[in-house]
């Protein structure tokens, strides 16, 4: 048994009151909570706020212009329709993403829209300093295979 082999200074699990059940249970706690599902079985955040999370961290990514990890964000489905480089190339030169802000994130089910206010500043000859400007854009984002997707638009 396992309170045989697990003692302090003479003091077995038994004494403590500590039987085997309470051991197997723990033991499978702990075995859940280092598995793949802990993060949406234990995650006390909503689903707007797990959305939410990902379009900024999205956005962060096409901030740094680090277009490839931002393409990992897209669905499965949209990057079997959109290849890497022709998703890449809708971001051009001539825009350079400054920051994103969360404006409003509404869900139903397995689908969500977020609301996320980006500023940017657009290279031009007459203004050397460039235009800058923000823009709110509307996002959809699906669940699926246990995690949020963003839906891309064609």
């Amino acid at each position: 048994m396992l309170y045989t082999w697990v003692s302090m200074e003479g003091c077995s699990l038994r004494k403590l009151g500590i039987t085997n059940k309470i051991i197997h249970l723990s033991v499978c706690l702990i075995l859940i909570s280092v598995s793949g599902c802990s993060q949406t079985m234990f995650d006390s955040r909503t689903r707007e706020q797990i959305v939410e999370e990902r379009a900024i961290d999205r956005w962060n990514r096409i901030i740094k212009r680090d277009f490839s990890a931002a393409y990992e964000y897209i669905s499965p489905g949209s990057r079997e329709t959109t290849p890497k480089n022709v998703y890449i190339g809708r971001f051009g030169g001539a825009t350079q993403w400054l920051e994103a802000v969360p404006v409003k994130t509404e869900c139903e089910k397995d689908l969500c829209q977020v609301v996320v206010s980006v500023k940017y500043r657009i290279r031009h000859k007459f203004f050397p300093k460039g235009i800058e400007n923000s823009r709110d854009f509307k996002e959809n984002w699906i669940h699926g295979d246990g995690q949020w997707w963003y839906l891309l638009e064609k």
